[in-house]
């Protein structure tokens, strides 16, 4: 048996090793056809999460700035994230992770023969924490587009305190001309302590540069109550909440009540004088905000639900971050949401989960303002943190200040 699974194992090593060979062949075949500005992103996953839509739409929008042609690789047998108009092309690879990849990756041989850059995504994805076959199988994509000849980053990415140790072992093994780009200096530390074999280099989130826009009617409508508000000289409180903070049902709802009693604790410690806006960021089955975000409202007072916004359509990344720009504060467990705040120097409180908030706020040197989620469930310590932001707004706003150009040229070093 052991001979067996031996043999096995060495003729996927063969095939595999056959695969890159014929494509670097192919990639110096085609090395007259190539232009400098031909680029191929790997998404960190399909569709549905709107911080990966502003990741998406930020990258290629700095690339289309820059004279680039830019394709995406797509693991669905359908076009994705049809709204971004940055895409020229997109690459589908429907079967790549049920089939074991073979097929995709000989038809990857051709396709990277036509371009010179490749990105991947990295994001949360690729400490192997949610699913470490799916880290395996991107990272052995960018192997492959490294191994064929092309200029190769991995972009924008965050370890976990915890990590896979195979997705550690796939990282490390990456070819010495792949530029690892970390997002933040926490994730940077912990990243020079097992990636020993690579050079790091720190960035920030390319989601910082992404820009603020209206297209949908339900937005403008939104718009049209936030900025009443605004006019009556009240606080507008964002708030976010994220169901990946617990997995049991009873944790949940322990959750969404405290949600609303710190909630409701605001509209009191201002006097009435506020207005919050309940901000979804995923619209996802398995991973749906608004969900939550509508328990909370249904359980306010009706006195409150008269000054507060659920914001229920289906929106772009780029609209949730036209709406935080006009809020004075943002409370979110989802690192997106902070950063389209941040990028716009509103102050933020977050619910923090595997360790990806810690390295953002250092960014801006911002402290005191996280919570986790064993406290978030703790009423009055979520009011606390509110209050907390609250009363701390003009010493943040300093620091915001002083570090955006800072993190923004950060953000653009994804892509020097």
């Amino acid at each position: 048996m052991n001979i067996l699974i031996s043999f096995k194992n060495t003729l996927k090593n063969f095939i595999s090793f056959s695969i890159n060979l014929l494509s670097k062949l192919l990639f110096v075949f085609y090395s007259f056809k190539k232009r400098q500005k031909m680029s191929i992103i790997c998404p960190p996953a399909s569709e549905g999460s709107l911080g990966d839509e502003a990741i998406i739409n930020s990258i290629t929008t700095e690339l289309k700035n820059k004279g680039h042609y830019v394709a995406m690789l797509q693991f669905v047998n359908k076009n994705e994230y049809t709204h971004i108009k940055t895409v020229d092309k997109r690459v589908l690879l429907p079967n790549y992770f049920s089939s074991g990849g073979w097929k995709e990756r000989i038809k990857l041989i051709k396709i990277f023969s036509s371009f010179k850059n490749f990105f991947l995504l990295g994001t949360d994805m690729l400490d192997g924490n949610y699913a470490d076959w799916y880290t395996l199988g991107l990272l052995k994509l960018t192997h492959q587009a490294a191994f064929s000849g092309l200029n190769v980053r991995v972009v924008g990415f965050s370890l976990n305190e915890i990590q896979d140790p195979k997705s550690i072992t796939a990282l490390n093994n990456l070819p010495k001309n792949v530029k690892l780009y970390v997002r933040d200096p926490v994730s940077l530390k912990r990243a020079q302590s097992v990636l020993t074999k690579q050079k790091l280099v720190l960035t920030a989130d390319m989601a910082f540069r992404l820009n603020p826009v209206v297209e949908n009617d339900s937005v403008k409508e939104y718009m049209k109550r936030i900025l009443s508000y605004k006019e009556n000289a009240f606080t507008i409180i964002g708030i976010n909440i994220n169901p990946q903070l617990f997995l049991k049902t009873k944790d949940l709802e322990n959750l969404i009540i405290s949600f609303t009693d710190a909630i409701s604790k605001t509209f009191n410690y201002l006097n009435s004088n506020v207005a919050f806006v309940l901000i979804p960021h995923d619209f996802r089955k398995t991973n749906n905000d608004l969900l939550l975000l509508q328990n909370i409202y249904d359980k306010l007072s009706e006195k409150i639900k008269n000054q507060t916004i659920l914001i229920k359509h289906k929106v772009l990344a780029s609209e949730i971050k036209y709406i935080i720009a006009y809020t004075d504060f943002v409370l979110t467990a989802r690192m997106h949401v902070a950063i389209a705040a941040l990028g716009q120097k509103i102050p933020i409180a977050c619910v923090v989960y595997q360790g990806k908030f810690e390295g953002l706020c250092k960014h801006f040197d911002i402290k005191n303002n996280t919570i986790e989620p064993s406290e978030a469930i703790i009423p009055d310590k979520l009011f606390q943190l509110i209050k907390t932001l609250i009363n701390s707004k003009e010493t943040t706003k300093k620091l915001l200040e002083i570090n955006f150009e800072k993190v923004q040229s950060l953000s653009l070093r994804n892509l020097e």
